[in-house]
């Protein structure tokens, strides 16, 4: 029968509805009504009150209770969530009722279904014999069913006697489960880690979120180690402000199989700055722990990935600071402790120092426009400390300390000149620097030339002042438009020169301590190429140093910057030394991504000094410090699989002349992925070669890893190490 409209059952029923303010709308294929408050209606039945609407073959309305019966193909929508039954009742002013063989989605990926479902309230139910999903289908992938399941309007799904499923085999039991469906963050129980290895043994890693606010949260756990102990874990989070943050962080445990010095092992994080006023700052930057075998044993079950501003964020360079800054018009202030801490390994021990700032005083500022020219100045008071011990055992150690105190500062003034086709940019930069409360003999020479280059010293104390003069020439842009891109071209000459001093017997311990002569000419020529769809930025730079002896050109510096489409990015930059033949420091970088196949790969070297001196008679290995690097990955997605395959080699090198089997330091891996629209699971194996260094000397060490890695839409996701093996 073709349908038909009541537009007359619609005003009836709109007119006479007691609730004035959400009127109910039915309209259906055929509708009778023999009382004037009993309305029966089959075929495409659909009502719509308030933010709901039903639709089903078969309704029965009571106008005076605003109630409802449905049978057949019945569906509710309610905001954004759905729920499909074979029958219900429902009181469309309380939005309860009764729905059997009922389903639902809700919203964002939530699925249900039930043989029974008591509707307690708008989008609030009790399920019987239900089982929720974040997988569609009438059999999902993954499952928690349970007897009894409450539904709490955008908060949780409560579980008791909860069993999680595969298709429908039950895997997992558990008395109580508590499912966040919130679309902000929720508290609850995070996904844990477990696995086995076979320095640690067997480890379970339980933790629990807590969402404190809409700004803050807190992650506590523990770290279950079968070979260890317990370690407890503790992250807090604050995003204060826009330009204020907390972040805090910490480890525990009382090592039971230790082969540090100490049992009693933490490590802590503060990475965090608060503003007092509008411009007096409150930072702290501290990535600190208790030993130096801490990071080696512990840093793969950590919770934190913070980094702190420690470059190479080695597991042998930490960091502890405090710092109140002040800023003002004319004047920056800094007043800050900082601790440098640094662990080197020896054959039978180690040795740790500490570089302290107790405290270092700053007031600086740059670029103040005194109207005929520009200045920079830089004051700073630096009380220092540094203390190195020798740890063979509890009977076999040494700690030296050194002590002195520092002035520092200097005044820079320059002027842009703004010629016909370049910008002459003339400075001169006066220093003046001076140490006392040495704990040790000063053996400097006197030596004075003029009031603003001398050297004057005695048996307390040394100063020194010496000054930078020199000149930039930047030439204004050459360009071309041609058909595709334009080429642009940018000269830049510079010259810089520091007198000589006999700085020899002059403490050496933080920046600017050694002000070294240089007569530097420098030129750098930039090329720019810009099209719709690449960019390329070449440069080089080569300076001539005629105070060196010999070897006068300093190392040339070259650039490559290269992009296309941002489905390859190119990074290349090199320092290159003429006399030597080699390299001394080499930056590449290369990104591909086309369809679905990706590509990264990074080689780094940096030429590095060591101190190898003979310390209490021990010699220190230089091996234990990087200086060559190199990571290449390579993936490929086909839904739903991924793979990707990626190397690392890092070793120490005198040259940059190397080859693969050469590395100190070699680790391989390789995962492989499923991924499903609902969850997602793989393993991530990897091999790494490595020097270790114990009591008995430096032994290779191969460790094989085995990670699972698993992923539950709603429910989160991990990649933990379930095996290790050396």
């Amino acid at each position: 029968m073709k349908k038909v409209f009541i537009l007359f059952c619609l005003i009836i029923i709109s007119l006479q509805t007691v609730h004035a303010e959400n009127k109910v709308t039915l309209e259906a294929d055929s509708v009778t009504s023999q009382d004037n408050n009993t309305i029966r209606a089959e075929g495409n039945v659909l009502i719509i009150y308030d933010n709901m609407t039903l639709t089903a073959e078969k309704v029965m309305y009571k106008k005076d209770k605003n109630f409802a019966k449905a049978w057949d193909n019945v569906t509710l929508k309610e905001n954004d969530n759905i729920l499909h039954a074979s029958y219900m009742e429902i009181d469309l002013d309380t939005k309860k009722g009764t729905i059997e063989n009922g389903n639902g989605f809700y919203k964002p990926y939530y699925y249900f279904r039930a043989k029974q479902i008591d509707k307690i309230g708008e989008n609030n139910y009790i399920l019987h014999d239900s089982r929720m999903s974040s997988c569609s289908g009438e059999v999902p992938d993954w499952s928690i069913s349970a007897k009894k399941t409450k539904i709490d309007s955008g908060q949780y799904f409560r579980a008791a006697h909860a069993t999680a499923n595969i298709k429908n085999f039950p895997v997992l039991y558990t008395p109580y489960f508590l499912w966040p469906i919130k679309r902000e963050r929720e508290s609850g129980f995070l996904v844990p880690s477990f696995g086995y290895s076979s320095d640690i043994g067997t480890f379970f890693t339980p933790k629990y979120f807590w969402n404190i606010d809409v700004d803050k949260d807190l992650t506590v756990g523990t770290n279950l180690y079968s070979f260890r102990g317990v370690q407890f874990l503790s992250e807090f989070r604050y995003n204060k402000s826009k330009r204020e943050n907390i972040y805090l962080y910490g480890e525990y445990i009382n090592d039971s199989g230790s082969e540090a010095n100490k049992t009693k092992r933490w490590k802590i994080v503060n990475k965090s700055n608060i503003y007092l006023t509008d411009d007096i700052e409150l930072r702290f930057n501290t990535d600190y722990v208790s030993d130096f075998r801490y990071k080696r044993d512990f840093n793969d079950y950590t919770m934190t990935k913070i980094k702190g501003d420690i470059e190479d964020d080695s597991e042998n360079s930490y960091i502890n600071e405090i710092r109140l800054n002040v800023y003002k018009t004319y004047a920056n202030l800094y007043i800050r402790y900082r601790d440098e801490m640094e662990f080197y390994d020896q054959n039978n021990g180690y040795r740790k120092s500490h570089l302290i700032r107790q405290p270092e005083i700053t007031l600086e500022k740059n670029f103040i426009n005194a109207k005929l020219l520009y200045l920079d100045y830089h004051l700073d008071y630096n009380r220092l400390k540094k203390t190195t011990r020798n740890y063979i055992d509890e009977n076999n150690k040494n700690t030296s300390a050194t002590t002195l105190d520092r002035y520092h500062g200097y005044l820079r003034f320059y002027k842009p000149i703004q010629m016909k086709i370049f910008t002459f940019t003339p400075h001169y930069k006066q220093y003046y620097t001076r140490w006392s409360n040495y704990n040790k003999t000063f053996n400097v020479a006197e030596y004075k030339e003029k009031d603003w280059m001398q050297i004057s010293a005695d048996e307390n104390a040394v100063s020194r002042r010496t000054y930078e003069i020199g000149y930039k020439i930047s030439f204004n842009e050459i360009y071309k438009n041609y058909k595709y891109f334009k080429h642009s071209i940018y000269n830049t000459f510079s010259y810089t020169q520091t007198p000589n001093l006999d700085q020899s017997g002059i403490p050496d311990l933080i920046e600017d301590d050694i002000i070294e002569e240089e007569k530097l000419y420098e030129y750098t020529i930039t090329n720019y190429f810009q099209a719709d769809n690449w960019d390329i930025r070449q440069s080089f730079k080569q300076g001539y140093d005629v105070a060196l002896e010999d070897e006068n050109f300093v190392p040339l510096e070259t650039k490559l910057d290269f992009n296309y489409r941002s489905l390859v990015t190119a990074n290349f930059e090199n320092h290159y030394n003429h006399y030597e033949d080699t390299t001394e420091y080499m930056k590449n970088r290369l990104y591909v991504e086309y369809k679905n196949f990706y590509l990264s790969t990074e080689l780094i070297y940096d030429k590095e000094n060591f101190d190898t001196d003979d310390i209490a008679g021990i010699n220190f290995t230089e091996d234990e410090d990087y200086n060559t690097s190199l990571k290449s990955t390579a993936g490929i997605k086909i839904d739903p699989y991924e793979f990707e395959v990626s190397h690392e080699s890092y070793k120490y090198m005198e040259k940059f002349k190397y080859n693969f089997s050469d590395f100190s330091t070699q680790e391989y891996s390789v995962r492989a992925i499923y991924n499903s629209d609902c969850w997602s699971l793989g393993l991530l194996y990897s091999v790494e070669k490595y020097d270790k260094i114990t009591k008995d000397g430096i032994n290779t060490d191969n460790e094989k890893k085995i990670f699972v890695v698993l992923n539950l839409k709603g429910l989160g996701g991990t990649e933990r190490e379930i095996f290790t093996r050396q």
